[in-house]
């Protein structure tokens, strides 16, 4: 895996905070194949990880500029599979 930027880095932090905050139980259907290793007891929503990501990355931006920089981050962590996307839900790993 490639290092993160330190925006990546947040997001990645806020994903785990909006498990903790608002996880909700994994989803039936997602296959095995994409469940990592160990117990995953728990998912965010894609909207719950934003609303982390847009707390965290500072109140200085506007909306539309925080959307497009959690759109970035989101697709960057997926690309080096830092996280995982099923649907409308996303957990690390």
């Amino acid at each position: 895996k490639r290092s993160l930027s330190n925006q990546a880095k947040i997001a990645l932090s806020a994903l785990r905070q909006a498990i903790a905050d608002h996880g909700i139980a994994v989803p039936a259907g997602i296959p095995a194949g994409k469940l990592p290793t160990g117990i995953l007891s728990a998912v965010a929503t894609l909207e719950h990880w934003r609303q982390s990501f847009e707390a965290m990355a500072g109140s200085d931006k506007k909306p539309d500029s925080l959307r497009r920089d959690f759109q970035r981050q989101r697709d960057t962590l997926q690309s080096s599979e830092y996280v995982t996307i099923w649907g409308d839900v996303a957990w690390p790993g």
